[in-house]
């Protein structure tokens, strides 16, 4: 099911795809200009709508954990494989799948990797000044637009306010990286991974 937004944007879209070649070119096309704008102004008036929307469940997310005692590990340990129907699957869990644990109890989780589907890049980090520990966590922007969380950590109060990170994901090729601090987004660029 489609948001609000990304209706108004297939529209827009569409309007585009579907308008007819300006004269003597077959790059160029004629919209009608105030439908555009007004799409892109629902757009944008809509966005913050589907932002605090995302955050309520980002934060429910975290108030059931929280109730259940439980916390997100969002480091998950690889074993490499040959295999490329095995990537991506669990290769071990402890404890197994549908057992009873007790508050506290560690739980690990192994996923299968195939490095001839994993593709690199290094993305630098700029944290602002603070006291404090900081959250940080990167997501990359499929061809799509999902976002797909592919480094989490909590950087030190004394960590370098400049580093660098290596992420790793399947997708190939020039994508926007999206930096969140403490929860929050922080900027944006592009990285291609290789």
């Amino acid at each position: 099911m489609a948001t609000p937004v990304e209706e108004l944007l297939n529209m827009l879209f569409d309007m585009v795809d579907e308008a007819r070649n300006a004269p003597l070119s077959s790059e160029k096309c004629v919209i009608e200009r105030d439908k555009a704008l007004d799409l892109i102004e629902d757009a944008k008036a809509q966005l913050p709508v589907e932002l605090a929307e995302a955050r309520k469940v980002l934060n429910n997310r975290n108030e059931l954990l929280s109730s259940a005692k439980l916390t997100l590990n969002t480091q998950i340990q690889s074993v490499d494989s040959a295999e490329a129907n095995q990537h991506g699957k669990v290769a071990l869990q402890s404890p197994v799948a549908g057992t009873q644990v007790i508050e506290g109890t560690a739980v690990t989780l192994s996923v299968y990797r195939v490095a001839s589907l994993v593709h690199a890049a290094q993305v630098d980090i700029t944290l602002p000044e603070s006291d404090a520990s900081m959250d940080v966590r990167i997501t990359l922007v499929d061809d799509e637009g999902i976002e797909t969380e592919v480094y989490a950590d909590t950087l030190a109060a004394d960590s370098p306010r400049n580093t660098t990170v290596t992420i790793e994901s399947t997708l190939t090729g020039s994508h926007v990286c999206r930096v969140y601090l403490d929860g929050s987004f922080a900027y944006q660029r592009t990285v291609t991974l290789e």
